[in-house]
């Protein structure tokens, strides 16, 4: 009896790229008698062993280190991994370090987790005399024993991730008074360490009564600020000013023998506010903001064309609340 076998132009198995690649690395740096890495992962489910010794031998053998194998220890407990050095030949701790993955793309958590590792292999190296666990909280500067931060691990884990915005508004403007309720979606990029840029859209929508007549408010805006970032999470503050621009909707709703009339203009405000965050998870943040402004052209109803019925325009006031995704 034959067995019949279906093989592509390839070949039979054809392996993913990056596996390849990989692999082929790490038989490379073997065959150069460098340094090379062996790793143990404890409780990190979104972590791959082979693709992470790969990741480290790579980093190991650019930074050069003398010859031997050294095993590293991954320690996960949700979003932080406590990576701890042991030589191969005793297994004894000689170093540790922490890094937050929250803010670090799923595929590129090996990556920063290698850097962080070769780094601390090096730092042991240049000082082998001194095997005092150095740690890090999340987020934080790990020291070397020079005195030297390991600059590209610490880089790659302080990435904020953009976050897109949802929630509810509520603002009070115009003359006289009116409250206006709606919604609004929105972005913050993170231009520096310290310092997002912030972008909304906003529909809100309310009414008011005069004397003579009903006026319904419709207000569609975007605006696009510049915000510092105060504080640490998982609570922290971002302040700073705004510019507010868009179109607002007056409809008058006269009772006879008066007659109403639907009038539209430019919104355009100066703004400035506060918003505080709090962290819920790795990817959740929750916010909570209040804003002011004054408006640079208002729009008036008029009565006859003589005395003002309504006006937007002058200063408003309100504030928000929602939910941000982080990307």
């Amino acid at each position: 009896m034959s067995r019949a076998r279906h093989e592509t132009s390839d070949g039979i198995l054809q392996r993913p790229l990056n596996a390849r690649c990989l692999a082929l690395a790490t038989l490379v740096i073997a065959s150069t008698g460098l340094a090379s890495a062996s790793v143990e992962l404890r409780h990190c489910d979104g972590l791959d062993g082979s693709a992470l010794e790969s990741l480290l031998a790579l980093e190991l053998h650019t930074l050069g280190l003398p010859p031997g194998e050294v095993a590293i220890v991954v320690t996960c407990a949700g979003a932080l991994a406590t990576i701890r050095l042991a030589h191969a030949a005793s297994r004894t701790s000689a170093a540790e370090v922490r890094v937050d993955l929250s803010r670090t793309a799923p595929q590129a958590r090996a990556r920063l987790v290698a850097l962080a590792a070769s780094e601390l292999v090096a730092r042991t190296e240049r000082a082998p005399q001194r095997h005092q666990p150095a740690t890090t909280a999340a987020g934080a500067t790990p020291t070397s024993a020079r005195g030297e931060a390991p600059a590209r691990a610490n880089e790659d884990s302080t990435l904020i991730r953009p976050l897109l915005l949802a929630g509810v508004s509520v603002e009070r403007a115009g003359k006289p008074a009116t409250a206006l309720a709606g919604v609004l979606l929105g972005t913050q990029l993170t231009l520096m360490r310290g310092v997002s840029l912030p972008f909304e859209a906003r529909y809100a929508e309310g009414s008011t009564q005069t004397s003579v007549a009903g006026v319904d408010w419709q207000l569609f805006t975007a605006s696009a600020g510049l915000a510092l970032d105060l504080g640490a999470e998982p609570v922290s503050l971002t302040i700073g000013p705004s510019l507010r621009a868009g179109w607002v909707t007056l409809e008058a709703s006269a009772t006879p023998p008066n007659q109403g009339r639907r009038l539209t203009g430019p919104w355009l405000a100066a703004t400035a506010g506060a918003r505080g965050w709090l962290r819920l998870s790795s990817a959740w943040r929750g916010f909570a903001g209040l804003e002011g402004g004054c408006l640079m052209a208002p729009v008036r109803g008029t009565l006859d064309r003589q005395a003002t019925l309504v006006e937007a325009g002058g200063c408003y006031f309100g504030g928000s609340l929602g939910l941000g995704y982080a990307l």
